[in-house]
């Protein structure tokens, strides 16, 4: 292959312009990604687990979703949180995976905003890759 003038300028400009659309494909904040995302109903949403796994899977699993709860337990990688007790224990809980640093910051019976993407798993349904929300 010969590398002529026309060429050599062509490659240049197509490594530019792939450069140039790299550096604006920057990933949205948290509070963007907030912003967008739909309140998640916890309680409707183990409802549909709880009665129909399938549809639960194709209504939630995979989409982003914000949801504002007390945070029920505190483990490494994750909090359990729900929005309600019911004779002392949470109702329609969730696992919310967060990374340590962010877990570290906080205690049981704290109320979090939280924004991450539904994971559907039966009774161990959670949020991954799971943000707090500032507000």
């Amino acid at each position: 292959m010969n590398l002529t003038r026309r060429n050599f300028v062509l490659g240049c400009l197509g490594l530019v312009g792939m450069l140039g659309v790299a550096g604006c494909n920057s990933e949205p904040s948290t509070e963007e990604v907030a912003a967008e995302a739909p309140e998640l109903d916890a309680e409707e949403l183990i409802r549909t687990v709880n009665t129909n796994e399938a549809r639960a899977m194709e209504d939630y699993d995979g989409k982003v979703y914000k949801w504002t709860a007390t945070i029920r337990r505190i483990d490494s990688d994750y909090v359990l949180m729900s929005e309600e007790l019911y004779n002392g224990a949470p109702l329609n809980p969730l696992y919310v995976y967060l990374p340590t640093e962010t877990i570290a910051d906080y205690d049981v019976d704290d109320t979090i905003t939280v924004v991450g993407t539904v994971k559907v798993n039966g009774s161990f349904t959670s949020l991954e890759d799971a943000s707090v929300v500032e507000e």
